[in-house]
């Protein structure tokens, strides 16, 4: 299956789980409605597709690895419901629909978004469709709360860069790992954990995740600058204080350093020969992605 099939697949399938899963709220701007509105029929659901083709690469079965994936897709959305709001990123535009806080409300939002984190841990310690062990469960739930720390260190870091702190190139790469990468991080190794990958395996995903994370922030700061925020779906130009890869490279160096990205995440992909082929074609895609 190509990537552009996989893609749309991940993406019904992932609506799908998360109508079953996230609960129902009892009013219409309660937590659980704003978390639902945040989540359900949103995003492009990279982060399923990474945990649910990192699970195949060892032969693990397609659907508990589509609703781990589903787990970290709760949590994602409830970041972004976060970085929406005023006192973050003041964005009243996300995937093309109006932001949860503007829907709803500023402490709609915030209440929302908790929903969210909590659903995700609550739900994945119960949930034996993902695994009927207990331990697994819990290893899950334990990489899960760990990306989470990260990419609220990463939050941080992006936010105080708009003072003009941490614009040098180590720490513009240290934000973007914590904040965007350690969730695409979470991704493989829930994938390799439910393969139950061996170390070598792990290593080469590890390997591979932190340019591909790389590359994906900064074809994102190249769609900031540049982009049609009709297709991007966000207000663009928001970035213009923070520390990004356009702001360090320019526009036609960021573009250079995304394809060195690109390549060195598919060299990491070697020893999973034409099982990989997805991911390459992911890595393909990034570099020339419009939203």
């Amino acid at each position: 299956m190509s990537l552009k099939q996989e893609l749309a697949r991940i993406t019904i399938d992932v609506d799908k789980v998360l109508e079953e899963m996230l609960p129902r709220g009892r009013w219409d701007d309660d937590p659980a409605s704003v978390g639902r509105y945040a989540a359900i029929d949103k995003g492009k659901r990279l982060r399923p597709f990474l945990t649910t083709q990192t699970a195949g690469l060892f032969g693990a079965p397609y659907e508990p690895a589509l609703r781990a994936g589903a787990y970290i897709e709760m949590l994602h959305n409830f970041s972004l419901i976060h970085d929406d709001l005023p006192c973050i990123d003041n964005d009243e535009l996300r995937n093309g629909k109006p932001s949860a806080w503007a829907k709803f409300g500023y402490w709609q939002a915030v209440l929302g978004g908790d929903g969210l984190l909590n659903s995700s841990l609550l739900s994945l310690t119960m949930d034996e469709k993902v695994s009927p062990d207990p331990q697994i469960r819990l290893e899950l739930i334990r990489i899960l709360t760990e990306a989470s720390n990260g990419m609220l260190l990463g939050e941080y870091m992006d936010i105080v860069s708009e003072t003009g702190k941490f614009h040098n190139p180590k720490d513009i790469d240290e934000i973007q790992i914590l904040k965007t990468g350690c969730i695409f991080n979470a991704c493989t190794k829930f994938g390799a954990l439910l393969g139950n990958a061996d170390e070598a395996s792990r290593e080469a995903l590890r390997k591979f995740t932190l340019p591909m994370g790389l590359c994906f922030q900064v074809t994102d700061d190249i769609l900031d600058a540049v982009g049609d925020q009709e297709k991007v779906g966000k207000t663009l130009h928001k970035d213009a204080n923070k520390a990004t890869y356009v702001k360090l490279f320019g526009v036609d160096g960021a573009r250079k350093k995304a394809a060195e990205l690109s390549a060195q995440a598919k060299d990491e992909l070697s020893m999973f020969d034409h099982r990989a082929d997805n991911l390459r074609e992911l890595m393909d895609y990034l570099l020339i992605r419009e939203n």
